[in-house]
């Protein structure tokens, strides 16, 4: 629950800033989804990890995910969101969201 917290607020500072309105839609009974699960932001092919040399596709992180889930999400879903983490941090980024690193701790 604190990354959901710590992030959700500047998150929606800026939106709002940007003019943007923002709706929340909510699957688990509790609020924070599976971002109160989070260990860090998430972005498949974004610029910072490429610069970093740091290779993880898309096709790898779709079939980690959908395998340790036991392929019971929604995959088109999963899939989606998968191939927009990198436009949403360009897109965080461009609205003045720094990032340190978007690198993860994985063994792959």
């Amino acid at each position: 629950m604190k990354f959901y917290n710590a992030y959700i607020n500047q998150y929606l500072k800026l939106f709002n800033k940007a003019g943007l309105k923002v709706i929340n839609l909510e699957k688990l009974p509790q609020t924070g989804g599976t971002g109160q699960f989070s260990e860090g932001i998430f972005a498949v092919e974004s610029k910072i990890p490429r610069e970093n040399n740091h290779v993880f596709t898309r096709d790898h992180a779709f079939k980690l995910v959908m395998d340790y889930s036991h392929w019971r999400p929604n995959a088109k879903l999963v899939r989606n969101y998968i191939n927009k983490s990198a436009d949403t941090i360009d897109w965080l980024q461009a609205l003045g969201v720094h990032f340190e690193a978007l690198l993860n701790n994985l063994t792959y």
